[in-house]
């Protein structure tokens, strides 16, 4: 919980973004680890999302590549259903969303928003996301096997 704070938060500043997701692979499901919004209250995150999902995040996962939504018309006309979740006040207008992968093994994921479509900001977020998912993910499969050491010797 404390790297996913640290993520989101840094990662918020850094980039520029209005909001932030991240979380860890379980059971075929991501479970959130913190949600952030810098510019209007932070919605309650939805404890686990689907890799079934229809939105920006779900694809990431399944492809285990970024996807990139740089308007909000382009959100609605990928992600509709997703779109129609967000709130109709929202001041975020561009998306990046990443699988989280250690090797080859996917561990979770992270997606910002962004108030703004210039190119510049998405951008520096490819830029910088793309440095920041390997490192997290990293530790992200660290923590995922000392948890598992911990519930096999709790087992054994």
């Amino acid at each position: 919980a404390d790297v996913a704070r640290v993520v989101i938060h840094q990662g918020l500043e850094l980039t520029e973004a209005t909001s932030g997701l991240v979380g860890i692979l379980e059971g075929g499901k991501l479970r959130v680890l913190d949600w952030r919004s810098v510019t209007e209250p932070a919605p309650v995150a939805p404890p686990l999302i689907s890799l079934d999902g229809d939105g920006p995040l779900a694809e990431a996962l399944r492809e285990r590549k970024a996807v990139w939504v740089e308007s909000s018309a382009e959100f609605q006309t990928r992600f509709p259903n997703a779109y129609a979740r967000l709130a109709p006040d929202t001041l975020t207008q561009a998306f990046v969303a990443l699988p989280l992968l250690h090797g080859d093994e996917l561990v979770g994921g992270l997606v910002m928003g962004f108030a703004s479509n210039r190119s510049h900001v998405c951008g520096t977020a490819r830029a910088v996301s793309g440095k920041r998912a390997r490192p997290s993910s990293h530790l992200r499969a660290r923590a995922r096997r000392k948890a598992r050491r911990r519930t096999h010797s709790a087992n054994a």
